[in-house]
């Protein structure tokens, strides 16, 4: 719907006022507790593909969290949404711009991030539905040196990888 204090029109997760202040209370931790086990992000590995999609979470956390509720600075929601799911996972090689490590770029317009309608495409194997979501305010996606988003669009690259059970090997 249309957000009144930025004149913008987005999906949201759908927070009733009490459900966002308890959220904000779990995401608002004290240290250690926070760094130690809440990381703002969802996902079930596409278990639910046509019944569900949490694929906009990493724009809901920049565009609401981030921009509209200041809840966060935009450092502490990259660190949230990289280097602590990555230390989460045991991703040692991921998660932080350093030497020697893998990494993948996003270039965002954080005055313009925001989630898309999700919408339901028929391209799974004999035709089966699921769910996709887009988002905005993404001018660059670079994955193993590639450009493979650009200006909130794929560019048909795929540079990258799955990571499979046993880590990066």
């Amino acid at each position: 719907g249309l957000n009144k204090k930025t004149k913008r029109t987005s999906y949201t997760e759908n927070l009733t006022p009490p459900a966002e202040v308890e959220a904000e209370k779990i995401l608002l931790l004290p240290i250690p507790t926070q760094t130690d086990w809440v990381v703002p992000n969802q996902g079930d590995a596409g278990a639910h593909v046509s019944l569900m999609n949490d694929s906009g979470c990493t724009s809901f956390v920049l565009s609401h969290w981030v921009r509209d509720k200041g809840t966060f600075s935009l450092p502490e929601a990259v660190r949230k949404l990289t280097s602590m799911p990555a230390g989460v996972l045991g991703l040692s090689d991921r998660g932080s711009l350093a030497v020697g490590k893998r990494a993948d770029i996003n270039v965002i317009d954080i005055d313009k991030v925001a989630e898309r309608q999700p919408e339901i495409v028929h391209d799974m194997p004999f035709g089966a539905p699921r769910f996709i979501q887009r988002g905005q305010g993404y001018r660059a996606t670079v994955c193993n040196g590639a450009v493979v988003l650009e200006n909130d669009e794929l560019t048909g690259d795929r540079a990258g990888r799955v990571i499979r059970s046993g880590g990066t090997k």
